[in-house]
């Protein structure tokens, strides 16, 4: 698929889908009882709870979630960190009603291929990006390892209706996620090589 930055076959989908969740409460939830089955599953990875650039994300995401919503597609976001980390992050950030979750075994972001190292944190990118989004307004808070894993990256699966995997981003760093905006235009047009209904 042209949106794809990576192959797709790179998301183990049967993975994917038989990894269970947790929720603020810590009760778990396998994932592929998530999913939605008339329409498309947007899937937005966050690196750990703590992040000025996941905060950053999930705020952007927030601001369009109606707009996804109109054409049927269902959010879920999905950290790493403690059950008690995301029920500080949700209250924090006002997250009322929002479908997010935590993966503690961090199998959900294994089986898509998310990249975990130093080379990633540690780079120009990484660190222009946060200046960035710190000039912007948006805050870090402060990180202890139960927030998640800072190496971690994060990164973005849409699952089409027949479970298919219709999107994948990859993040290569920290701050490093797709113009929403645009997914949402592609998702709305629909193009033939495009799988969200298939």
């Amino acid at each position: 698929m042209v949106l794809s930055k990576v192959p797709q076959h790179s998301v183990d989908i049967l993975r994917l889908e038989s990894t269970f969740v947790q929720d603020e409460n810590g009760d778990k939830v396998l994932l592929k009882s998530c999913f939605s089955k008339e329409s498309a599953t947007v899937i937005i990875f966050i690196r750990h709870f703590a992040c000025i650039a996941c905060r950053a994300h999930v705020a952007q995401m927030m601001d369009i979630k109606k707009d996804f919503e109109k054409i049927d597609c269902k959010l879920i976001f999905i950290g790493h960190g403690s059950a008690q980390a995301l029920a500080d992050f949700k209250t924090n950030m006002g997250l009322t009603g929002l479908e997010i979750y935590t993966d503690s075994t961090r199998e959900s972001f294994l089986a898509c291929a998310f990249k975990k190292g130093f080379k990633n944190l540690i780079q120009l990118k990484s660190a222009s990006n946060m200046i960035k989004l710190a000039l912007a307004g948006h805050k870090q808070t402060k990180y202890d390892p139960s927030q998640g894993i800072h190496r971690q990256m994060g990164g973005i699966v849409v699952i089409s209706k027949k479970d298919k995997v219709a999107y994948h981003y990859i993040s290569e760093a920290v701050g490093d996620f797709p113009d929403e905006e645009k997914i949402l235009e592609d998702i709305s047009n629909k193009p033939k090589n495009y799988t969200v209904e298939d």
